[in-house]
């Protein structure tokens, strides 16, 4: 394949609908507490996130803990979203070899976050594709959290709008894209917040 394929309809429709109400109306994890604010002591890094592998913090430890609730929709969207059908899935899409998922994370930008231009390269953990999936209604690409590759670190080559039930699927390769999300702009709809899962196989 191509470096970046968008694909929609990415999943049955029941399945995106439901993380999708979920994750538009919760405020935090399922136990009432807020996004846990991904590396707040970097200006560059200033969306929120709930961590994959214990999405439960205490307070403004950072404690991990695991999930212990018998019907976690956090729980269940990462699993479906990671499990062996899945791998397969993004396998056959990307047309690369994957037998595992490496690590993944759901993501809010909220007014004015933005992240600055990097590649997903550097880490040791092999991973070969990156997939992120959707989670909004009908956004619109005035309301900027447009997700934009360059190749030359010039020019953009390709921007992704995020869409309900959208996914984008990024062949890493050898170097890597250099990506980043523009800047959610303010007044944004009460009812649409910017929420995407980021997905590595390797």
């Amino acid at each position: 394949m191509s470096e970046i394929k968008v694909v929609d309809n990415f999943m049955p429709i029941e399945t995106v609908r439901a993380a999708t109400d979920f994750l538009q109306s919760t405020t935090g994890y399922h136990d009432g507490k807020t996004w846990c604010r991904y590396k707040p002591e970097l200006e560059e890094s200033i969306f929120y996130r709930i961590d994959s592998e214990s999405h439960h913090h205490s307070g403004l430890d950072g404690i991990k803990r695991p999930c212990l609730a018998p019907q976690c929709f956090i729980c269940w969207i990462n699993d479906i979203y990671t499990n062996e059908a899945m791998i397969k899935k993004v396998s056959e899409l990307s047309g690369i070899e994957l037998t595992t998922c490496v690590t993944h994370f759901i993501s809010w930008y909220d007014t004015n976050q933005y992240l600055t231009p990097h590649t997903d390269l550097g880490a040791e953990d092999g991973r070969k594709v990156a997939l992120l999936p959707y989670f909004v209604n009908e956004w619109d690409p005035s309301w900027g959290g447009l997700l934009h590759f360059t190749k030359d670190q010039k020019t953009i080559s390709e921007t992704v709008i995020p869409a309900f039930n959208r996914a984008a699927i990024i062949d890493l390769g050898q170097f890597g894209y250099t990506h980043w999300v523009s800047q959610v702009r303010e007044n944004l709809p009460k009812n649409e917040k910017r929420i995407a899962m980021t997905i590595w196989f390797a």
